[in-house]
């Protein structure tokens, strides 16, 4: 799995971490300002999409909201000083939250930069796996996924995506309470199956005689991890909603 994007979110989230500060540092209570940034869109291939308008931005928990125009720029006028989640969201495309944004208000604030990932247009019909032991030595484990796609699927160009997570029971999930690993499963524009055989060396996860159970989601290329302040779970933007049969093995 790419791990750029995620780096990258690690980047700028450090510096959102500094510029929620005013540029002009006047404090005291009642201050109202304008909080401002831009907002991009990746489509499921990781390419930038060039017209980022209509993407609302919004405080949450109040009546203060705006949207991006075509270069996704965007401003929230008048907001008064306050702690705020800070909701980003367009149809067709992940949701992004930026939690606990400390607004001094009293001017220009930004709020940096941050991207939203296409939901794909397909899902998971139906996962398989099975384990056995690395036939080269090189990992302790291979695991085989076996996937199927539904839905509308890209045939031009770009790829098919799948993340499975493994749990320890039943209600493995997306949600970071629910699942130990994942992994991604890739697949070329127009496959409506996927079987992939990786190796692993996860002595935390795979012990020998444990029962490890499996769900796939189909996801855009890098989707971002967050963790969401209202629910308090992980969340992904990216993800499509839609998960598909839990499978299982056990260790050998």
């Amino acid at each position: 799995m790419k791990k750029s994007a995620v780096i990258f979110a690690l980047i700028v989230w450090t510096l959102l971490s500094i510029t929620g500060c005013n540029e002009n540092p006047e404090s005291g209570s009642g201050l109202s300002g304008n909080l401002g940034g831009s907002a991009g869109l990746i489509d499921l291939n990781e390419n930038q999409i060039l017209n980022s308008s209509g993407i609302t931005v919004s405080a949450e928990g109040t009546g203060f909201t705006t949207t991006s125009d075509s270069s996704g720029t965007w401003n929230i006028t008048s907001l008064p000083q306050g702690t705020y989640n800070i909701v980003f969201s367009k149809s067709g495309f992940g949701t992004f939250i930026l939690p606990d944004f400390q607004f001094v208000g009293g001017g220009q604030a930004s709020a940096g930069q941050v991207y939203l990932y296409q939901i794909p247009t397909y899902f998971v019909k139906k996962l398989s796996d099975s384990i056995s032991f690395d036939e080269f030595g090189d990992a302790d484990y291979d695991i085989t996924f076996n996937v199927s796609f539904s839905g509308s699927i890209p045939t031009d160009s770009g790829y098919t995506n799948a993340y499975v997570f493994f749990g320890t029971n039943s209600s493995v999930s997306s949600d970071s309470n629910n699942y130990l690993y994942y992994t991604e499963i890739g697949g070329n524009a127009g496959d409506t199956s996927v079987s992939q055989k990786n190796g692993y060396d996860l002595p935390e996860i795979l012990n020998p005689g444990k029962k490890i159970y499996t769900i796939a989601y189909a996801g855009s290329y890098s989707p971002i991890e967050f963790t969401n302040p209202i629910t308090k779970k992980s969340s992904f933007s990216g993800l499509d909603p839609t998960p598909s049969n839990i499978d299982s093995f056990v260790v050998p």
